[in-house]
């Protein structure tokens, strides 16, 4: 387990390999470029790592639209997705802490009420203050059927939040894996095996393929 330093040390290390990598490339050093090169010299990310090496293999120029593609495909889909699911667990825990307080308050006004009702037989023999006190019985009662429909129509927001959470970590599911194989990285495994199937319509003495060459 590296220490903290040694963690600060490998992350200027990192950030000082991105910034000769931008300059040496003539790429502009813009926040995109910077996060996949050196996500990159941090080796975080496999589809990054053989990327950039097939083309640096090959001899080839790294283009600034190959880089920007290799962001939005493995960096920023995945940091938005995991943006979405926070901001919803924190939205949910919003509601429940709603939910909490209202209970609570229901709670308080109910014995209020029932102080209240328990109280106006005594007062009722006072003509003066029996009216005032019932008026407020009758407000307590308006009150507590407010925060009732209130906790209603919470819990139908929670119910949506649950659902929601379901449908995005489904949606990330699909994103990240192959339906049939359960392959990692979805995007590139289609891409390789739509190329095998160009491949193999091209050739005139192709060998069938299945799914594991892929």
């Amino acid at each position: 387990m590296p220490t903290t330093e040694e963690q600060i040390s490998r992350h200027w290390g990192y950030a000082d390999a991105t910034l000769k990598a931008l300059r040496d490339r003539g790429l502009r050093p813009t926040p995109e470029l910077y996060h996949v090169w050196f996500i990159y010299f941090a080796a975080e990310n496999p589809e990054i790592l053989r990327v950039i090496d097939a083309v640096n293999a090959s001899g080839d120029d790294l283009a600034e639209d190959t880089l920007l593609q290799l962001y939005y495909r493995y960096i920023f889909d995945r940091q938005a997705a995991d943006f979405l699911q926070r901001g919803m667990e924190d939205f949910s825990q919003v509601v429940e802490n709603s939910d909490e307080c209202l209970t609570s308050a229901r709670n308080n006004i109910r014995s209020y009420g029932e102080l209240l009702k328990s109280s106006l037989g005594t007062l009722r023999a006072h003509k003066d203050v029996g009216p005032v006190m019932g008026e407020i019985v009758d407000q307590t009662e308006d009150m507590k059927s407010t925060i009732d429909n209130l906790h209603v129509r919470l819990d139908g927001y929670l119910n949506r939040v649950v659902l929601l959470q379901r449908e995005l970590e489904q949606t990330r599911e699909r994103s990240y894996t192959d339906g049939l194989t359960r392959v990692s990285n979805r995007m590139h495994f289609e891409e390789q095996l739509s190329q095998l199937a160009k491949e193999y319509d091209s050739s005139e003495d192709a060998e069938p393929f299945c799914v594991m060459m892929v």
